[in-house]
């Protein structure tokens, strides 16, 4: 799979402009505040339905505009497709090949990319929320399903916070409607639950042997999923989730929200035994993160049969030279599109060089 045009219109500081790209690597280079992350941003919208900045349709339409218009153009092992998105205010407009997608769940899982920038490190060092992120993202990208998995979930989860924060303000408790509220969502975790697990299971493989390689057989890493339920099938998961939800509601009552659930779980990560997040060197974070994110590659190539795109925002300069070429060697099969600002790391012939200027994009490959 390969990007090929991504076209943008009031997008940022981009007026209008039509981006291209080769199937190895694109090295998009320029000062800061040119719009280098911009072209990343506007492609993994296609992968994962959202902005990675966290940015709102309003924050990324350019200023003075009413909206902005994007258009990818992109090369999978059956056929060339086109996706767009058209946001004017407050309203939205997705299309695959011409034809209107209503439902934003049935807009992911056509395009798949693998994203790399500095804050990553996030997933190391930070609490839990960063590690549920990476697994929902990655898993998305392999089983469409998973997202109406979770979103179903998320929408039951905001339902019965609601029931109990009701509750806890007007001091009404109603034992029936909490019951059923806790049916769906413990319904909904277990499916999330296994598929977490299931990737887990392929992933800590992957993992382990970039992690083998980069460190020459020093380092090992041990991924846990942790959870306050236990069970190996569905049904066990259902009801081990149902029985904590249905029997903890006095302490829910007293924070007004949802204590347990899939929104609640991490993943543990150990380096040589001890916890990465307490123990581990900057050095050896990155080596966790650089691995976790090669491993992502591979399971999704494994289960879909597709190669994603790598996303690579200003990655090099937080690598030493070791790490960076190892990277660049492990995934050298898969298109690559990389923001920085020196050009000299790479040679025209090979590469093709898009210089970044004021929201211009101008390829030596044009």
């Amino acid at each position: 799979m390969y990007a090929q045009t991504l076209s943008l219109k009031n997008y940022r500081n981009i007026q209008n402009e039509e981006v291209f790209f080769t199937p190895g690597v694109n090295f998009l280079y320029g000062e800061n505040a040119q719009g280098k992350t911009n072209i990343l941003e506007a492609l993994y919208f296609y992968a994962r339905g959202k902005s990675f900045r966290g940015a709102t349709d309003k924050e990324q339409t350019a200023f003075g505009c009413d909206g902005y218009e994007t258009s990818l153009t992109f090369q999978d092992s059956q056929r060339s497709q086109v996706m767009s998105y058209r946001y004017c205010k407050g309203e939205k407009v997705r299309q695959r090949n011409g034809m209107n997608v209503d439902r934003a769940t049935e807009f992911l899982g056509h395009f798949r990319a693998v994203l790399f920038f500095p804050d990553d490190l996030e997933m190391v060092k930070d609490g839990p929320e960063a590690r549920r992120n990476f697994l929902n993202v990655a898993i998305s990208q392999c089983n469409s399903s998973y997202v109406k998995y979770y979103a179903t979930y998320k929408r039951c989860l905001e339902q019965r916070n609601a029931l109990i924060k009701y509750a806890q303000k007007n001091d009404v408790f109603d034992e029936e409607q909490l019951y059923a509220w806790s049916d769906s969502l413990a319904s909904s975790a277990a499916l999330i639950h296994l598929e977490r697990k299931r990737y887990l299971s392929f992933l800590s493989g992957h993992t382990q042997s970039f992690i083998e390689e980069l460190s020459k057989g020093k380092e090992k890493i041990d991924m846990t999923y942790e959870s306050a339920v236990e069970g190996e099938s569905r049904k066990e998961l259902y009801e081990s989730y149902k029985k904590v939800l249905t029997e903890n509601w006095r302490k829910e009552f007293i924070v007004g929200y949802s204590l347990y659930g899939i929104h609640r779980d991490d993943v543990d990560l150990k380096i040589n035994g001890r916890s990465a997040r307490l123990f581990a060197s900057q050095g050896q974070q990155r080596t966790i993160v650089l691995s976790l994110k090669m491993a992502e590659g591979a399971v999704c190539r494994e289960l879909t049969g597709e190669e994603p795109v790598f996303l690579l925002d200003d990655v090099l300069s937080e690598l030493d030279e070791k790490r960076r070429r190892f990277f660049l060697e492990e995934i050298s099969g898969p298109q690559i599109l990389m923001t920085g600002c020196d050009k000299s790391l790479f040679s025209s012939d090979k590469t093709n060089i898009i210089e970044v200027k004021g929201g211009q994009y101008v390829s030596a490959h044009r």
